[in-house]
């Protein structure tokens, strides 16, 4: 019995969540707040805001992020990166230098859409392997990044937004929570 209490222990003890830590996350607005695309949206034009997630600093990453056969009616219209250097693009294999270590989260750029408010529902923009997947930390070596957090189009209660680690909460009243800064 005290063996098996033992083990027990050494395993709490010892466990460590398993979250995706270095990857490539893809929002609809700048500020990380909206995961999902509903249309129709007036202006045509939206942006896949990219992200880069890491537990390191970085130096560039490697990934590609094309548009899913699901979004019926939208044209890639290009890319737009923060700062640094972009070999590629989005739809093939795009290579990102940031110039020089950044900290986590990184702002990479925005991939821009022309739509036609045709997508099907659900559809999920994902970042992918291209030739690699993969980032750099400050000592330039290479890491393979981690499932993308992707940006879904047209969610419905099935799908909402995927892919993300998602907080606990629980209802309370205005009055716990002041009595939470006395």
């Amino acid at each position: 019995m005290k063996s098996v209490l033992l083990i027990a222990l050494i395993v709490v003890c010892c466990a460590t969540p398993v979250f995706a830590q270095n990857r490539i996350e893809l929002y609809a607005d700048v500020n990380r707040s909206t995961c999902s695309i509903i249309e129709p949206i007036s202006p045509p034009i939206v942006q896949v805001h990219v992200f880069m997630i890491s537990t390191v600093n970085t130096t560039g990453v490697r990934f590609t992020a094309p548009k899913p056969a699901c979004w019926v009616g939208a044209t890639w219209l290009g890319d737009a990166i923060q700062q640094g250097l972009a070999a590629g693009n989005s739809q093939g294999d795009w290579s990102i230098g940031f110039g020089v270590c950044r900290p986590s989260p990184y702002y990479i750029g925005a991939i821009s859409y022309l739509i036609s408010n045709q997508a099907e529902p659900c559809c999920t923009v994902d970042g992918l392997p291209s030739i690699q997947f993969a980032y750099t930390d400050c000592a330039f070596i290479e890491h393979q990044l981690d499932p993308t957090k992707p940006l879904v189009v047209n969610p419905d209660e099935s799908c909402g937004c995927q892919g993300g680690i998602t907080t606990a909460t629980e209802s309370t009243t205005w009055g716990k929570v002041k009595s939470l800064y006395r």
